[in-house]
């Protein structure tokens, strides 16, 4: 992002990042955000969602969220998810800002692998449509049942998904993504907007990660009220002094020269 003065900064060191935290605190201090969720896995954070001791959860994606969904039933019969609408603030309404340069990008076989053949095999298999109608659907008669052009899921659908890869070509036979499932794939295609991120050189990798574990322990303290936001200016000093200051100057070669 540009600061007051011009200049490309990462954006965990602006006014926006501040007011972010602030606002995160803010709900601390309220009682409306969990206290612990510094230390709690994902499985725990999963049963407070369950068991009432949350009542909101982030779902990654449509799948993600029919699991939670799945899940919740087992513990609530007859309960739905509901999909909350993108936050809206001063910079406008929308998604959460993710980088997935270190995502998944596909499959590779090792080059020293003895049966390459039979992996791709299997890859192209999985591709097919076929593969797919396994892969996405899963077992007949367990998490969908057939009649025959006819198909019906199964409430274990909602705990299935996909294990190797979702072809986007594929057309399923029968809809079993949930209503909260299907409107989180709608959103994301409305509100989606390009970021300007790229792919840093390895001669900063240590900086990255340096940088981010002064940002994660800052953030705890902030959010806790271990630390206060008119300390921030002493964050921001500690950022650029593990290498921040050195990755905002690389930074600007490559977004002032993408102009």
């Amino acid at each position: 992002m540009k600061n007051a003065g011009g200049e490309w900064v990462q954006s965990r060191i602006t006014s926006q990042e501040k007011d972010k935290i602030a606002f995160y605190a803010s709900l601390r201090e309220q009682g409306l955000y969990d206290p612990e969720y510094i230390t709690t896995k994902f499985d725990v954070k999963e049963d407070k969602f369950y068991t009432g001791r949350a009542g909101v959860i982030f779902g990654s994606s449509g799948e993600v969220i029919d699991i939670y969904g799945g899940k919740m039933r087992q513990v609530h019969p007859g309960t739905e998810l509901v999909l909350l609408a993108p936050p809206k603030g001063p910079g406008g309404q929308g998604l959460a800002a993710v980088d997935v340069s270190k995502e998944s990008r596909g499959l590779a076989i090792s080059a020293i692998s003895e049966h390459k053949a039979e992996v791709m095999k299997l890859l192209d298999f999985m591709a097919s449509p076929e593969g797919q109608m396994f892969d996405r659907l899963g077992f007949e008669g367990q998490e969908y049942t057939k009649d025959g052009d006819s198909y019906k899921v199964t409430d274990k659908i909602a705990t299935w998904y996909a294990r190797f890869m979702v072809a986007a070509n594929w057309t399923p036979p029968v809809v079993w993504q949930s209503e909260a499932a299907q409107q989180s794939l709608a959103t994301i295609q409305k509100d989606f907007k390009p970021d300007n991120t790229f792919v840093w050189p390895a001669d900063y990798a240590a900086d990255l990660d340096a940088t981010e574990n002064v940002y994660r322990s800052w953030v705890y303290k902030f959010i806790s009220g271990a630390a206060k936001m008119d300390q921030w200016d002493q964050y921001v000093a500690e950022w650029e002094a593990a290498g921040g200051k050195r990755l905002n100057e690389y930074a600007r070669t490559v977004l002032d020269a993408e102009k």
